[in-house]
């Protein structure tokens, strides 16, 4: 078999699997009995885990969700009011949110098919 026929097989087999565009959406459920309104709380979202680096929160509506003093996190799109009723709101109150998109897309949506609020007392909010 040629390189090129093997190369051709790879790429089909990695695009039919999803492979390479594998997006890491994660959903915000809240409710966590010790923190339920808390970012970095890893019970408050769906699959669960804390996002990282490479996640896309989702916040629907209604949602109140605290970014804290002290909580750094970092994801690489942030949608706030992706759908539902009601408001999603994500405060913070100190820490720091750094958002990027290597794509050319929006980094943050407020309010994409429902009311997203974006209240910031304290921290900072990086938009890359």
């Amino acid at each position: 078999m040629s390189k090129k026929t093997t190369f051709s097989m790879l790429l089909i087999l990695l695009l039919s699997t999803g492979t390479c565009f594998s997006v890491n959406e994660v959903y915000w459920v809240g409710g966590d009995p010790c923190d339920p309104n808390g970012w970095n709380t890893a019970d408050n979202w769906n699959p669960t885990g804390v996002p990282t680096g490479r996640s896309q929160p989702q916040i629907d509506s209604p949602a109140s969700v605290f970014i804290r003093s002290g909580v750094a996190t970092v994801c690489e799109k942030l949608v706030i009011g992706r759908e539902g009723t009601g408001d999603a709101i994500l405060t913070m109150t100190g820490g720091s949110l750094v958002v990027y998109h290597d794509d050319g897309g929006s980094n943050i949506i407020i309010g994409k098919n429902a009311t997203g609020v974006l209240n910031l007392h304290d921290g900072n909010i990086t938009s890359m």
